[in-house]
């Protein structure tokens, strides 16, 4: 599966954003249970190896250099990504190379057309714009992700949505990044991508 992603990130929370995302989607949020993703954290930002509930995820950024967006007075990298996944991995994992994440998301999901989806977690992932607020906790410390995720084939960026979402924010490009290379920034020591 081929998405782009634009991400920032925060050690404070993101309260005007996530105000305005609930009033905008309002009896639409899905407010997911927490979460564990396991991370292996390496110096490279490229790719992004995780492990959740015995599934190994596999994803690869394709864009480089990243392009910048402007949405309102915000300022971020869109990110091109592909993804692999593989049930039932291989439970060989030396703990001083992974990272656990617990992650606590709200979600929307838009169809192409920008009208709002419903959704389970027990189904397929709709095709669309995945709007994300999420609050991680690493090492017992919290920082905060805004995300937007679409399908590189299916969704026509809207601006007109995530002006209205952004308004009141002035993200800069130095929060915005994926998380290999977040994780990276708030890890000791990274393991060098040949080591593994």
């Amino acid at each position: 599966m081929e998405t782009r992603e634009i991400r920032w990130f925060s050690t404070e929370p993101f309260n005007k954003i996530e105000t305005t995302f609930n009033r905008l989607f309002a009896g639409s949020i899905i407010e997911e249970p927490e979460r564990l993703d396991t991370y292996l954290y390496t110096s490279c930002n490229e790719v992004n190896i995780k492990i959740r509930d015995g599934q190994l995820d596999i994803k690869k950024r394709t864009s480089e250099p990243k392009s910048r967006i402007k949405i309102g007075s915000n300022s971020g990298y869109a990110e091109k990504w592909i993804k692999w996944s593989i049930d039932n991995p291989l439970h060989v994992r030396p703990s001083e190379h992974w990272y656990e994440v617990r992650k606590q998301r709200k979600l929307v999901f838009l169809d192409e057309h920008n009208k709002i989806m419903s959704y389970k977690e027990d189904d397929s992932k709709p095709i669309g714009l995945q709007i994300e607020l999420t609050n991680l906790s690493v090492d017992e410390k919290t920082f905060h992700s805004i995300a937007l995720e679409w399908s590189s084939k299916e969704y026509n960026q809207n601006d007109e949505i995530l002006e209205n979402l952004l308004k009141d924010s002035e993200l800069k490009l130095l929060q915005s990044m994926g998380y290999p290379e977040y994780l990276s920034t708030i890890v000791n020591k990274p393991l060098a991508l040949l080591e593994f």
